[in-house]
């Protein structure tokens, strides 16, 4: 072998392992974010859910406050009423 074989080979040798190396960390890097996508996904999952729980809180929370206001919306009916048969017995008081 003459010693620009040698040399070639010797370089050769370096590009296939560089190549090599490169094609190493590609790989890792591939999988790297393959596992980080796969962890993506399971969290975008498990926000759905709690957005799903969290629709059903707010939709039980707008209930409870129609039912609140049908509430406050009878005793307001029925304090004016109070009110007026107050006023009522008020002036028939300063009439007898």
């Amino acid at each position: 072998m003459t010693m620009f074989g040698f040399i070639s080979k010797r370089a050769h040798d370096a590009e296939i392992k560089i190549l090599a190396d490169a094609r190493d960390h590609l790989v890792r890097s591939l999988n790297d974010l393959e596992t980080s996508l796969a962890k993506s996904r399971a969290r975008v999952a498990r926000l759905e859910i709690d957005n799903q729980a969290l629709g059903k809180q707010v939709a039980d929370i707008d209930g409870q406050i129609a039912a609140n206001a049908r509430y406050i919306k009878v005793g307001k009916a029925r304090l004016e009423t109070l009110a007026r048969q107050n006023e009522r017995a008020k002036a028939k008081r300063r009439a007898a």
